[in-house]
């Protein structure tokens, strides 16, 4: 309603302004036209008369030739004189007072017709503004009744709570007293347990220190008792210690006599193996000395670069060949190899079983001496 009356109240004012500005426009167009009509029609009677003194016919013969011309663009004096002709009974002085005064009507219709349409404008301007306005003081009106509303419906609501809250806080203090009539009957129970536990810890510490004393002479009796077997045990471990000692000294001299005579027993093997080699020994010795050409396998010397005879004997000869084609070329025959010095060494070794003894190697190394430096 406030917003509304605000509008209304500017609107109000602001219509005021325009009509007291379109009055005193009005009223200012007026005077000047009657300045001028005066001057013009010469009498203010003839200026506010209709036609300006003149007669009615006069005033339309001027009216409709001065208009005539106008429109054509025809210069003031060529109108004046043909007005002359047209109302010869007007002299010229009167037909420019007369157009003077036509000027000055028709200027002033011009000016209260501008004066009208700017305050057409205006108003319609004001109208538009106004239909706004009102529009949105109707829409603040609105939104001011609905925050009133909402207001109220607060104020209804806070009116609840504080009347829950009142309830609330009536049901707490009751609720207060009740805990605390609770708490002081539950300290008054809490006390007298407090006072039976007391009593019943004191009868207990009774008990117990009872029960020390009895646990103490319990186990004094049985520490007693303790020392007393652990002293019989240990003469019995003693007599026992004596009784092993002297089976240990048996056995020990037992083990001793076993261990000299397997000690004696691997002195015999080894005086037997070496007794044995020894017998081996002589035996190579033998063979190597029985051997005819002994002597010239001791004096051979190898030559790694010389061909052997069965590597000569196998090459091809062309010349046989023609004579013979179908020779087959041998190497060495089995007699020319049985009676070889080194395969009858090689043979002796082996069917002695000493061909891979140390023996047999140094008997074919002195045998079959090599250079030591084959490739120089």
């Amino acid at each position: 309603e406030i917003h509304l009356l605000v509008v209304r109240a500017e609107l109000s004012e602001r219509l005021h302004c325009l009509i007291e500005q379109r009055e005193e426009s009005r009223l200012q167009a007026e005077s000047d036209w009657r300045q001028r009509a005066l001057q013009a029609a010469g009498s203010e009677d003839a200026a506010r008369h209709d036609h300006g003194g003149w007669e009615s016919a006069d005033d339309e013969v001027f009216q409709s030739v001065w208009k005539h011309g106008a429109a054509r663009g025809r210069g003031r004096a060529r109108l004046v004189e043909r007005l002359s002709l047209q109302l010869p009974h007007k002299s010229k002085e009167e037909l420019l007072s007369h157009a003077d005064w036509v000027d000055s009507r028709r200027a002033l219709v011009t000016r209260k017709r501008e004066i009208l349409e700017t305050w057409q404008r205006e108003r319609a301007d004001l109208i538009a503004w106004a239909t706004k306005a009102f529009a949105g003081a109707r829409e603040e009106a609105a939104k001011a009744e609905l925050r009133a509303q909402e207001l109220e419906a607060e104020r209804v609501r806070s009116q609840a709570l504080h009347r829950r809250l009142d309830d609330l806080r009536a049901a707490r203090n009751a609720e207060d007293q009740e805990r605390l009539q609770r708490e002081a009957q539950a300290e008054v129970l809490e006390r007298e347990a407090v006072e039976a536990r007391n009593r019943a810890a004191e009868a207990a510490q009774r008990r117990r220190r009872v029960a020390v004393e009895r646990f103490h002479q319990q186990r004094a009796e049985a520490a007693r008792q303790r020392q007393e077997e652990l002293a019989a045990a240990a003469a019995a471990a003693e007599e026992q210690r004596q009784t092993q000692r002297r089976e240990n000294l048996e056995r020990v001299s037992y083990r001793d006599s076993k261990r000299l005579q397997k000690l004696d027993a691997l002195r015999e093997m080894k005086w037997k193996a070496e007794q044995r080699e020894r017998t081996r020994l002589e035996a190579i010795a033998r063979i190597a000395a029985s051997v005819p050409y002994a002597e010239a396998i001791a004096q051979a010397k190898a030559d790694l670069l010389k061909p052997t005879a069965a590597v000569a004997n196998a090459i091809f000869d062309g010349e046989s060949f023609r004579q013979n084609p179908h020779s087959i070329v041998q190497g060495f025959s089995d007699k020319k190899l049985f009676s070889d010095k080194r395969f009858k060494l090689g043979y002796a070794l082996h069917s002695a079983g000493v061909s891979h003894s140390a023996a047999a190697a140094s008997a074919v190394r002195i045998m079959c001496p090599s250079s030591k430096r084959p490739y120089a």
